[in-house]
């Protein structure tokens, strides 16, 4: 911009836009307003629908195909428990974000993706215990898989990474599950993605972990660390139900808890120098007693 300042483009090339001159160029970079309020009206109207159609899932087994997706030996079913544990995006699972623990179903995250060149930290809750979800969390990026991405700008951790862990997404939670799908693809998508489980995800947190004097849009709000209201409606495309199908109106179950102990992958380095230890001495008493006559 300094640069136009001290040498502007000729007065053939200027062009006049909402009351600014500026180099006709940027006129074909933008789209027209109408084109972008088009778009608007059209994700608006989407959303509508989906909020007239919501679709309903065991809340209950969601859970507990979180809970074994955390068990996983595949990054990519790791990955999709996970995402479902917290409700962040797969850039944040996979090498932007950082989880710690503060309490029994409460983690301090970490996302370097709301500003640009900002990070943004607050509280948010967790489907499973803190230290199972850190322990996996801390697996899942120590495999090979996710650690090459770890030098990657984060598009390009979307355009190689997403499909993969949408797939597994679908064969964790949804149609290609064995035993039948969890979470159905919700109105007007074509099939069950990332968001679609972040959505599912912030529903079975605010059944388990929600205020009955608080809206679901604003525990939304606060557990994907928005500042808008209109995004966290983007995410209120599912309803919880129990394994008869009734909606569950009891919000908050589950009671949070000061944190007992550290996660086991926060105690990797000491127990692994706990057993070096252990091997030095056992090879000392080894060597010992084959020093030592016998009488």
């Amino acid at each position: 911009m300094a640069y136009f300042v001290e040498c502007p483009p000729p007065a053939s090339l200027l062009s006049e836009y909402k009351g600014t001159r500026q180099h006709l160029a940027l006129c074909h970079l933008f789209a027209a307003d109408e084109d972008y309020a088009q778009k608007t009206a059209s994700t608006k109207e989407k959303t509508a629908e989906q909020r007239d159609h919501l679709t309903a899932f065991n809340a209950a087994a969601a859970v507990d195909a979180t809970e074994q997706a955390l068990k996983s030996d595949d990054w990519r079913k790791l990955a999709a428990g996970l995402i479902m544990a917290v409700q962040c995006r797969p850039s944040d699972m996979l090498q932007a974000g950082k989880f710690k623990a503060i309490s029994k179903y409460r983690l301090e995250f970490t996302t370097g993706l709301k500003k640009r060149g900002k990070t943004v930290t607050g509280e948010i809750f967790c489907l499973v215990d803190t230290s199972t979800f850190i322990d996996a969390f801390s697996r899942l990026r120590r495999e090979p898989d996710v650690m090459e991405v770890r030098d990657w700008a984060l598009k390009d951790i979307d355009s190689g990474k997403n499909k993969a862990v949408n797939r597994a997404v679908r064969r964790v939670f949804g149609d290609q599950r064995q035993g039948g799908e969890i979470v159905p693809v919700p109105y007007g998508e074509k099939e069950l993605s990332c968001k679609n489980l972040r959505a599912a995800g912030v529903n079975v947190s605010y059944w388990l972990h929600g205020r009955e004097n608080q809206a679901i849009g604003r525990f939304a709000e606060r557990q994907l660390l928005h500042d808008n209201p209109g995004t966290a409606a983007n995410y209120e495309d599912f309803y919880c139900v129990d394994a008869d199908g009734n909606r569950l109106r009891e919000i908050g179950i589950l009671k949070d808890s000061p944190l007992v102990g550290k996660p086991l992958s926060e105690k990797r380095s000491s127990l692994s120098l706990d057993k070096q230890l252990l091997a030095m001495v056992s090879d000392a008493e080894q060597g010992e007693r084959v020093a030592t006559p016998t009488a």
